[in-house]
């Protein structure tokens, strides 16, 4: 591309975005021109994505310690399990939230329920992972196995609703970000 007259090269990088863009493509360019390369490349993770990735921690935490303490005695809300059950429903808020926030990671803009039932080979592995979660909780050999404790319904219900609370955050932070964005 060195050879070409400036104007041409520019106009064959604006392609590039462009086609990367609107068609979603990746692909490797080789240059010995840096600033090229800084022009068609985007990080990885940026700051931005670091502060999401924060945030969802920061939610998953609190919830997973908050159903941790609603099901013991003492804390910060009263509860009368056993230490067993109480991790039975924190282990499962964990597991829910990092399945709920896959489909939150889909993009970064877009809500999560846009195109939601695209994608068979994420709906299936969410199928396993909250299947093999069931098994985890209710089959006794692996009670034993993995020290866990079989729920209740509403204690389900409890655990589903915290676990989806990353899904809930991220779209409110999607929300926000559309309406103070820019558009082109």
């Amino acid at each position: 591309m060195a050879a070409l007259d400036v104007s041409i090269q520019a106009q064959i990088l604006n392609l590039f975005m462009k086609l990367r863009r609107e068609l979603a493509l990746t692909y490797l360019f080789i240059s010995h021109n840096l600033g090229v390369i800084e022009h068609l490349s985007d990080r990885v993770i940026d700051l931005r994505m670091w502060m999401d990735v924060m945030l969802n921690g920061l939610v998953i935490a609190v919830c997973t310690l908050l159903t941790l303490d609603w099901h013991l005695p003492g804390g910060l809300i009263e509860g009368h399990h056993s230490l067993d059950l109480a991790r039975t429903a924190a282990f499962t808020v964990l597991v829910f939230a990092q399945l709920f926030n896959a489909f939150s990671a889909r993009s970064d803009t877009r809500s999560a329920f846009h195109q939601i039932f695209v994608n068979h080979w994420l709906w299936g592995a969410v199928g396993l992972s909250a299947l093999l979660q069931v098994a985890v909780v209710h089959l006794p050999v692996l009670n034993v196995a993995f020290g866990t404790a079989p729920l209740s319904l509403d204690q389900w219900l409890l655990c589903l609703a915290m676990g989806s609370t990353v899904l809930w955050v991220s779209e409110m932070k999607k929300w926000a970000g559309r309406w103070t964005r820019p558009t082109h």
